[in-house]
């Protein structure tokens, strides 16, 4: 299906049609279709109503006239929920989409609710350093100088 938000044509799917929304947002470069695997798994459960969508510029959705930044990217899911009438939703976010999240969550307001996240390998979270790893970088800081 196609909506069009500020003039964008942008791809949706929506599956199952339960009473609580989880919305999956994508990682950068990939399209929808990338996730209809978790879609399915949502579909065969009664209680959720599952949607994928392409951001502007990837998958089957319009192209931005100019580069966009995280804030950008957040705004137009701001519009994009109330384009849907979605008041309350689960947030999924692969990588550059819990990148996404993170900037929503961060927000004073935001035109919708969020009842959980969940967040995959997302871009701007620092994983934490193991013992292993952490004298492995020390050990190769000692030593860079005598490269």
């Amino acid at each position: 299906m196609n909506i069009s938000i500020d003039g964008y044509n942008i791809c949706y799917r929506i599956t199952g049609d339960g009473s609580e929304t989880v919305v999956m947002l994508q990682g950068w470069g990939t399209e929808l279709a990338v996730y209809d695997s978790v879609a399915a798994i949502f579909a065969g459960d009664n209680r959720y109503r599952f949607v994928q969508f392409d951001f502007p510029g990837f998958g089957g959705s319009d192209e931005p006239k100019e580069g966009w930044n995280v804030d950008a990217y957040a705004d137009f899911f701001c519009k994009l929920m109330q384009k849907l009438g979605i008041a309350k939703a689960t947030l999924i976010g692969h990588s550059y989409g819990g990148r996404v999240i993170i900037k929503l969550a961060s927000r004073d307001s935001i035109p919708f609710e969020i009842d959980r996240i969940v967040l995959i390998d997302s871009a701007g979270i620092v994983p934490e350093k193991t013992a292993i790893q952490k004298l492995k970088i020390k050990r190769y800081k000692s030593l860079k100088q005598f490269l």
